[in-house]
């Protein structure tokens, strides 16, 4: 795409503007305040705001536990929630397996096209063409077969 903009003389002057401006923007300093004397950090400003953000981060984290254990005693019995616990650390296996497995699998393949060039030419416009249409291939069918079908979102539901 790069050499596309390169070699064409229309699209350079129509981009000249909008990249100049980019660039002028991209090279504004960004002066913030320092603290302390000199530029110097002041080690006790500095534990101050890292207590006060643990502060807020412990408030949060009790708050959403409080939530979590209200809405689970509300009308959720321990069973359900042992049972999602139990789903949860499956799906956390067989996710972890996943990655385990691409990773040896594909980091290989990728390091060997990597290291010759001239494969890298003729992979790369594969690999664009598989990253785009496996949204299209993987969602569109669930998709299509759940319109057409008498499902609901709740179906199978015990609500």
């Amino acid at each position: 795409m790069r050499d596309l903009f390169l070699r064409t003389r229309w699209l350079r002057h129509l981009m000249r503007y909008p990249a100049g401006l980019l660039q002028r923007v991209s090279m504004l300093a960004l002066r913030l305040p320092a603290f302390g004397r000199g530029g110097e950090e002041n080690p006790k400003i500095a534990l101050t705001i890292d207590l006060v953000w643990f502060a807020i981060i412990g408030v949060l984290l009790f708050m959403s536990l409080t939530l979590v254990i209200q809405f689970v005693g509300t009308g959720v019995d321990m069973a359900e929630v042992k049972t999602v616990a139990i789903l949860t650390f499956y799906t956390f296996l067989r996710v972890m397996a996943l990655i385990a497995l691409a990773s040896l699998i594909w980091v290989p393949i990728g390091v060997w096209i990597g290291l010759r060039p001239h494969i890298a030419e003729k992979a790369q416009p594969l690999a664009s063409f598989s990253r785009r249409s496996q949204p299209m291939c993987c969602f569109r069918s669930p998709s299509s077969a759940f319109c057409a079908s008498t499902l609901t979102p709740t179906s199978g539901c015990r609500c």
